[in-house]
């Protein structure tokens, strides 16, 4: 069995920032990769895990961390048809009374689709597969709708940003070093390129199928978003990334992680973790 650690600051689930963040580690499935904020019916993070080192763990899957418990367990998922399940980013949303879990599955190393799960306190039911020869990579998403998501691709030198919506997938822009996290405000999307090493602003041109696009900041190694109360950004970042390449490989090779907060107002950006 392989365990993956998981480092929980006490400041993001309240979504909001304290002057001295505490941490505290977690046990969950190997390869935590992404994990939302599910506090409408429970007061718990789920975590998506996949141990890529090896494949024939048993302990990948969705997670959860329940804060009244204090305790991590994986969770049920009840599939249409089988095959392989090996999760990536996801993505939560609250829709007409009921929460569902958008997941990035990797079939195969050729194969990609977006499931949407109906959510339950202790099981994950699916209802769709979204499949489409775009979703070729995909990385990161954002739900926007029950049949409307934005995702990432992370090809290495070739990366794009897409829609899916009610049948239809577009490519919105491409040419990013390693596209990979993704947060959606209204019509302004946020995108992180992890060897790109930069934070871009999309924007949706009333009536043009282009989007405005902006280079914000300048992250090493950007990855996954979560906002905070502030309407601030957190972004988490591998600054040393050919030891995060050798960490991929072989967990004991240790690669330092840092979380940037970022102020969408005033464009500015800071630590406020690095380990």
């Amino acid at each position: 069995m392989s365990v993956g650690k998981l480092l929980l600051f006490l400041f993001i689930p309240v979504y909001s920032l304290a002057q001295t963040a505490n941490k505290s580690q977690i046990l969950v499935g190997g390869g935590p990769e992404d994990m939302v904020l599910d506090t409408i019916a429970n007061k718990r993070i789920l975590i998506s895990c996949s141990e890529r080192r090896d494949e024939n763990t048993f302990d990948s899957g969705i997670w959860e961390y329940d804060f009244s418990l204090g305790k991590a367990r994986k969770l049920e998922l009840t599939f249409k048809e089988d095959r392989r399940f090996a999760p990536h980013g996801i993505s939560l949303l609250h829709a007409d009374g009921q929460s569902y879990l958008f997941v990035i599955n990797h079939v195969s190393k050729k194969e990609s689709e977006v499931i949407r799960f109906r959510i339950t306190p202790d099981t994950l039911f699916e209802e769709v597969s979204f499949k489409n020869k775009c979703i070729s990579h995909p990385n990161d998403l954002y739900a926007v709708g029950r049949d409307h998501f934005y995702f990432s691709n992370d090809n290495l030198f070739g990366g794009s940003l897409a829609r899916y919506k009610e049948g239809t997938c577009t490519i919105i822009s491409k040419g990013y070093s390693y596209a990979n996290g993704i947060h959606v405000i209204g019509k302004v999307i946020y995108l992180s390129t992890t060897m790109g090493n930069r934070v871009y602003k999309l924007v949706e041109r009333e009536g043009k199928t282009k989007y405005k696009k902006e280079n914000l900041y300048k992250i090493s190694g950007g990855d996954n978003f979560t906002i905070t109360k502030r309407k601030t950004l957190l972004v988490t970042a591998h600054p040393k990334i050919l030891k995060f390449i050798k960490h991929a490989k072989k967990k004991e090779n240790k690669s330092p992680s840092m979380v940037y907060e970022l102020d969408l107002k005033e464009g500015t950006s800071k630590v406020v973790y690095q380990d």
